[in-house]
């Protein structure tokens, strides 16, 4: 069995936690039905470069404009503040 040191699981999990922090400020402001909220939390186990990902197409389709996206930006402060 691997035993890793705790100095490196800590920087996983802040990692993770970072991710998942940035997946919801992309989403903030969004209404989700039930369904999506649980696909949300089913992305929210998964590691973090597929976080990314999934957080940086959201954004860019946000900063394209479109109806009812809101300012990312103001969206992340928001959800920092929490």
């Amino acid at each position: 069995m691997t035993t890793w040191p705790e100095d490196y699981r800590s920087g996983v999990s802040d990692s993770i936690a970072r991710a998942r922090a940035d997946l919801a400020a992309a989403l903030d402001g969004v209404e989700l039905d039930d369904q999506e909220q649980k696909i949300v939390a089913w992305l929210n186990g998964w590691d973090v470069p597929t976080l990314a990902a999934i957080t940086s197409i959201v954004n860019k389709a946000r900063s394209t404009g479109a109806p009812g996206c809101v300012d990312l930006e103001l969206a992340r402060r928001a959800a920092v503040a929490r």
